[in-house]
């Protein structure tokens, strides 16, 4: 059990908030640090000594978030939280009277690393809340729901002293989406614009993501160096996993942002 803070980036707290005078003022220099209780049950089971099984359940009560004000006009404000944030910068006064919850329960299988060999599994169910100055709870951003994670790696000594190493990993992410505002594809196309259905903030959910990473390596030891040659293949797959829909002036139609493909990274590193 504990409870944390978290500071929102700068430019929340020194946003420019225009008043009524055409002046601007910093409105939201004063706001409280996002908190967080935490609540924490687990249980862990050795069957032998190089394997681990464990169970958590946890609970996370958010509190002073910052939302919109008791006198926000818009339907953005009235419905956001700064628990969804993700990028950009604000331009209104926002108060700490926001809330939201986590909750969710962690499942780890992990073979430690013995004769060269690991393997980690985690599993995890879980649901994302926000309330926003409406009062309604909603479904957060990043409420996808499960994630599940594969990470195993296999190295082997190399050479007349065994001092080389020779290594394999390789990391599978499946997650369930992101969740997005809805995008009204009428009024969309008649102000040619992206208008977004804010009452129905984050009732819809990206596809789930999945990523297959690869790394090999070859490590030669020497007695005053030690270089390391490795290639790294992220996404060998080419998922283009979607990131956020948008309206497309040219087509007219809804589209979506895509994250990068695969991604080859070659390194050579030398350590004296």
């Amino acid at each position: 059990m504990g409870i944390h803070s978290r500071i929102e980036a700068l430019s929340t707290y020194f946003a420019e908030v225009k008043t009524t005078n055409r002046a601007t003022t910093q409105a939201n220099k004063n706001l409280d640090l996002t908190k967080s209780a935490h609540f924490v049950l687990g249980y862990e089971f050795c069957p032998r000594e190089d394997w681990r099984w464990q169970v958590e359940t946890y609970y996370q009560r958010h509190f002073d978030v910052a939302i919109g004000t008791a006198y926000a006009k818009t339907i953005f404000l009235q419905t956001e939280s700064m628990l969804n944030l993700m990028d950009g910068y604000l331009t209104d006064s926002l108060v700490s009277t926001g809330t939201g919850r986590n909750y969710g329960i962690d499942f780890t299988l992990e073979k430690f690393l013995t004769n060269g060999f690991y393997f980690i599994l985690t599993s995890s169910l879980y649901q994302a809340k926000y309330t926003a100055r409406d009062g309604i709870e909603r479904n957060s951003r990043f409420n996808g729901n499960f994630v599940q994670n594969i990470l195993l790696g296999k190295e082997w000594k190399m050479g007349k002293m065994k001092t080389n190493t020779l290594a394999v990993n390789i990391r599978s992410l499946w997650a369930g989406g992101n969740r997005y505002v809805p995008i009204d594809l009428a009024q969309s196309q008649k102000r040619n614009t992206t208008v977004r259905v804010y009452e129905r903030s984050y009732e819809e959910k990206l596809p789930n993501y999945f990523r297959f990473d690869t790394r090999v390596s070859f490590t030669k030891n020497r007695r005053k160096t030690t270089s390391t040659l490795s290639l790294d293949v992220q996404n060998v797959f080419n998922r283009l996993n979607l990131y956020q829909p948008f309206y497309d002036t040219a087509t007219k139609s809804l589209q979506f942002d895509t994250q990068l493909g695969l991604v080859p990274i070659l390194n050579w590193r030398i350590e004296f």
